[in-house]
């Protein structure tokens, strides 16, 4: 059976979580990727540039479906992600997809406060409406939230003794896996049950850096840690703007919902288990 489902980027975290949750219910999946990868599946196209309209043809050709994570290329920076992300949406549409869901960003809740984020995630949220509108075109957002994994940021500086300098945020980080599994879920339901829904994509519980790093600490070894003021960190702006923001509005700061739990039920990831999955990182 040919895919009707296309992921692209399937070399993201998210992604490839959708990309594999969907090869264990043997559905066929079309993976578009920059450059080659071993994926769960027999439908991959390589050298597909976001920034190249006729690369995205070859990638939504014949798709009734599609996820859609928000690119973002550390070397880049944030300049091109808005319209990369656009120009897929635009190009699915154009291609006769009739259903996305899109990987955004809880940041759109806040997009003067934090802009430098938010703007990454503005646009392509209006246009899967105006589409919506002009074309009929049925959509799903998953706005991510504050990703476990950025914990790992201080894998190096905790095992080389060093001290970890962080604003008390009050946090709900969520796995990346989550929202690829999520993802999966609503492309297998159909937009019959997710067309138009915004879904918050944190973790299970909602909790300060001090309890955070204390459940690390328990899971990998003891480090140290200082708590600073958001002024203090030498970051850029963006992260600053995050920061700052996060540290004002404390527990309000993130979204926190049951979205997750209620599309991936007792499969939710804690700090406490993605600790144990990453413990072997640390020395």
């Amino acid at each position: 059976m040919e895919p009707k489902i296309v992921v692209i980027p399937a070399g993201s975290n998210s992604g490839l979580a959708c990309v594999n949750s969907l090869a264990a219910l043997d559905i066929p999946v079309r993976c578009c990727v920059r450059t080659p990868k071993d994926l769960p599946s027999k439908y991959i196209l390589t050298n597909i540039n976001a920034m190249n309209r006729d690369d995205l043809k070859r990638a939504f050709h014949s798709m009734k479906s599609a996820l859609i994570v928000t690119p973002h290329d550390h070397k880049e920076g944030f300049e091109n992600d808005s319209f990369m992300t656009c120009q897929m949406i635009k190009e699915a549409v154009d291609q006769g997809v009739e259903y996305i869901v899109l990987v955004g960003s809880w940041t759109v809740h806040q997009p003067e406060i934090i802009s430098e984020i938010a703007n990454r995630f503005v646009e392509a949220e209006a246009l899967l409406k105006q589409f919506e509108k002009e074309k009929g075109l049925k959509w799903t957002v998953l706005r991510g939230g504050y990703f476990i994994s950025n914990l790992l940021m201080y894998r190096d500086l905790i095992n080389n003794g060093g001290t970890v300098k962080i604003p008390n945020y009050v946090l709900s980080p969520v796995h990346t896996r989550d929202i690829g599994e999520c993802a999966a879920i609503c492309l297998v339901d159909g937009p019959e049950k997710h067309h138009g829904k915004h879904y918050e994509m944190n973790g299970p519980k909602q909790q300060n850096i001090t309890e955070i790093f204390e459940i690390l600490q328990k899971e990998w070894k003891p480090f140290k840690y200082e708590i600073i003021p958001a002024s203090e960190l030498q970051a850029p702006s963006y992260i600053k703007q995050f920061a700052g923001f996060l540290e004002k509005e404390g527990a309000k700061g993130t979204p926190y919902t049951r979205d997750v739990g209620n599309l991936i039920g007792d499969r939710w990831t804690s700090v406490e288990q993605w600790a144990k999955e990453v413990k072997h990182l640390f020395q």
